[in-house]
């Protein structure tokens, strides 16, 4: 149990139009926390209460032991005083202002608060080519890139992200996932991400807050939620391009096809996602000659799903781990056990998620 010192507390109502937001939970303050759920189920909603932008909301909050809210008590901290920065899906940048003084206003922001320097946050977000241009000349992906650097250098307390990738098409969320795990890696700063993609969840978070209509959804706090979910990811580097938007790559000793957005040369490291549902367990070769790939692996862990028909089957491959999902009585034909040797056949290509 995290001290204190470590967490961000609510016990918050708020009843607004068709939504009844109800949420009562200790959210530790280190790497990201994600706000999982569908559209409507009150993840925004409650990262605007965190922020103090929304201030309807009735209970209380408290952040490492200090009170932002008492509704009893009226107490409300306003957000410039939480030091609590907030990236929009749609950015708001300024666009009478270059990127470098969208930068600089949230230097300015930071009120003698340490934080990272300019140099590291331009580095670190691949900014310095951009510092001339005016912001309606970016891309959407750029335009994330800018709004995360401005938030980064406020140097807040506390890192909240509205969907960021949600309005990119798919290269462009190729692009900008490199840079979000290089700002998690590098900067020493707790995140809530909002986010109702599971490959979101799968590839940035430490931990999973689960809402469906306003309520947490219990049993989905940890990553166990979104490792059994439709998709798994592992390395892979690329060793050829069959055509253009198709990679050859290789994982240990096995090959496979990929989808891709954009270029990534021969030799490119990368992380595949691959659909659970395109993934065949055989104990010996597989067959099926058009397969997109065949992968060696050994049984690591067999779970069984929550309503019972379904079995999780952890793969450790040379590239990671893989989880397929096989019907119950499957599992009982086939007899399979920790250490098994498997092959995987994956009938349909990978995508090409990011370069690493």
């Amino acid at each position: 149990m995290a001290s204190l010192a470590e967490q961000l507390k609510l016990d918050l109502v708020l009843r607004y139009q068709n939504l009844e937001l109800e949420v009562s939970e200790e959210i530790y303050l280190s790497g990201v926390t994600t706000l999982f759920g569908p559209s409507g189920a009150g993840k925004s909603t409650l990262l605007r209460v965190v922020a103090g932008i929304e201030r309807s909301a009735l209970g209380q909050i408290t952040y490492m032991g200090i009170p932002w809210l008492d509704s009893k008590t009226g107490l409300f901290v306003p957000p410039h005083k939480r030091a609590v920065a907030m990236v929009f899906q749609d950015t708001q940048l300024f666009p009478h202002l270059t990127v470098a003084g969208n930068l600089n206003y949230g230097y300015r922001r930071r009120n003698r608060r340490c934080g990272p320097e300019w140099s590291e946050v331009t580095e670190a977000l691949d900014l310095d080519p951009l510092l001339d241009r005016d912001v309606d000349a970016l891309s959407g992906g750029e335009r994330q890139r800018v709004a995360l650097g401005r938030s980064l250098l406020a140097a807040p307390r506390l890192l909240l992200l509205d969907e960021p990738l949600a309005a990119l098409d798919a290269a462009r969320k190729a692009e900008i996932m490199p840079y979000l795990k290089r700002v998690i890696a590098e900067f020493d700063l707790p995140i809530i991400y909002v986010t109702h993609s599971k490959l979101e969840v799968r590839l940035l978070a430490s931990r999973v807050l689960a809402l469906v209509n306003g309520k947490v959804v219990r049993g989905n706090e940890s990553l166990d939620g979104a490792r059994h979910s439709e998709h798994s990811c592992i390395r892979a580097s690329v060793v050829g391009l069959e055509c253009p938007g198709l990679a050859v790559c290789k994982v240990g000793e096995g090959v496979m096809l990929a989808e891709m957005q954009g270029k990534h040369a021969v030799g490119t490291e990368v992380e595949l996602v691959i659909e659970r549902s395109s993934m065949l367990l055989f104990a010996g070769e597989g067959g099926n000659a058009l397969a997109a790939g065949k992968l060696d692996g050994v049984v690591s862990s067999i779970d069984r799903s929550t309503d019972g028909t379904l079995l999780h089957v952890t793969m450790s491959t040379a590239g990671g781990e893989l989880v397929a999902n096989l019907h119950r009585s499957s599992w009982i034909e086939r007899q399979l056990a920790i250490n098994d040797a498997m092959q995987v056949v994956i009938s349909k290509p990978a995508v090409v998620s990011y370069s690493l």
